[in-house]
């Protein structure tokens, strides 16, 4: 299945892991560029991803809960 295809099929659940991520790092008192920056991935990538835009690698997730300093579940239930 292509990239866009799959996008648009689970777009929803982007945008709630956005949301997700989100609430998770305001909870922590963090900036998008503390984020970021801590996971080792570009400011673009990370606002992306709480835009609900972005498809990302399972290793981009851990390594934000790490940053965040949360589970990985913790970012994926919602």
């Amino acid at each position: 299945m292509k990239t866009h295809l799959v996008k648009a099929r689970y777009s929803k659940k982007l945008k709630a892991l956005g949301a997700n991520a989100k609430r998770l790092r305001l909870e922590k008192g963090l900036t998008q560029e503390q984020v970021s920056f801590r996971a080792n991935i570009s400011f673009s990538t990370y606002s992306t991803l709480e835009a609900g835009r972005l498809n990302p690698t399972i290793a981009t997730l851990f390594a934000i809960a790490d940053a965040m300093k949360v589970n990985i579940k913790d970012l994926i239930d919602f």
